[in-house]
C-alpha cells in the first residue's frame, strides 16, 4: 500500500477530504520525524515504537578492493512492532 491508497482509504471510512487527510498524514509523519532528529521515542500503544538507536563501528571488506574498511558508528532510526500489531499479523 502507498501513502497515496492510504489517504483515499482515510477520506472513505472518515468522509474527509482527500486533501485534508494527506495534511494530516504529511504532519503526522513529520512530527515523527522531528522528534527522532531530538533523540525522542514515539510510542504509539498497541502500534509500535519509533526510535533512534546506535549503530556500532565495524569493519568490512570493500568488495571492488579487498581494501579492509571501517564504518563509523552512526544512528539508525529503528521500528520495533507493538504486542496488537505483532498478533494481527499472525492472523
Amino acid at each position: 500500500m502507498r501513502k497515496k491508497d492510504l489517504v483515499q482509504k482515510i477520506s472513505k471510512i472518515t468522509g474527509v477530504s482527500g486533501r485534508k487527510v494527506s495534511l494530516i498524514i504529511n504532519a503526522f509523519l513529520e512530527e515523527i520525524s522531528q522528534a527522532l532528529e531530538r533523540g525522542e521515542r514515539v510510542e504509539l500503544r498497541g502500534f509500535g515504537v519509533f526510535k533512534v538507536t546506535t549503530r556500532r563501528e565495524k569493519e568490512m571488506f570493500q568488495p571492488r578492493t579487498g581494501e579492509r574498511i571501517t564504518l563509523p558508528s552512526h544512528l539508525f532510526p529503528y521500528f520495533k512492532p507493538g504486542k496488537k500489531l505483532k498478533e494481527r499479523v499472525k492472523e
